[in-house]
């Protein structure tokens, strides 16, 4: 036979002594008692709803969030990650590199990912600058990058390992995730004002 007096059971009982003695001492009638205690009944209710279904609510609490503060917050749901179109017209992901948060650009046009020599020394990447030199062209002209790697990458519920990406100095106003972390995905695309990448 289950137990009646669990936590949750304790719990409850003592919240309604609370409310029941709050509204006491202010000397109010029946009526007044009896709408208070079901307006404080509706308020636990939703409460409770709201904790029972939290993983379920996470993907529009993590989207309301991501319009107040401006983030780009990706959402993870049903097996997709969703990428929220920004402001100025581009897909930014908000992603872990090494456990380290960084904002960065989704550019379907990038062979491969890339960031400035200072933002990955933060983000404990090894970089060797003596190594072997690339020369990227990019419409400001060519320039002299190195390759480097990323241990661990994570946006949203996407995980790799082991990402090569170009660091130069000049890439320090914008990180980007270049094709080589879109192409191993089993698919990404484009929906009116979202990216969905599919692992």
């Amino acid at each position: 036979m289950e137990q009646i007096w669990s936590p949750e059971f304790a719990y409850g009982i003592g919240a309604l002594v609370l409310v029941l003695s709050a509204l006491s001492i202010r000397n109010l009638g029946i009526g007044r008692i009896i709408k208070a205690m079901l307006a404080w009944g509706l308020i636990f209710a939703v409460i409770f709803v709201a904790f029972s279904f939290r993983y379920e609510l996470e993907p529009y609490w993590l989207r309301v969030k991501g319009e107040l503060t401006g983030e780009a917050t990706p959402i993870s749901s049903g097996g997709e990650v969703r990428i929220r179109l920004r402001d100025d017209n581009h897909f930014h992901a908000q992603a872990l590199v090494n456990g380290k948060p960084i904002d960065m650009l989704v550019d379907t046009g990038a062979t491969f990912t890339d960031m400035g020599t200072a933002r990955a020394v933060e983000l404990g990447i090894k970089v060797e600058k003596d190594g072997l030199e690339h020369e990227i062209r990019t419409a400001n002209g060519t320039i002299i990058a190195y390759p480097a790697k990323i241990e661990l990458l994570e946006v949203g519920d996407i995980k790799m390992r082991n990402v090569t990406i170009f660091v130069a100095d000049e890439f320090e106003e914008v990180a980007v995730l270049g094709m080589n972390f879109l192409r191993p995905l089993k698919s990404w695309r484009v929906e009116g004002s979202e990216m969905i990448l599919v692992p």
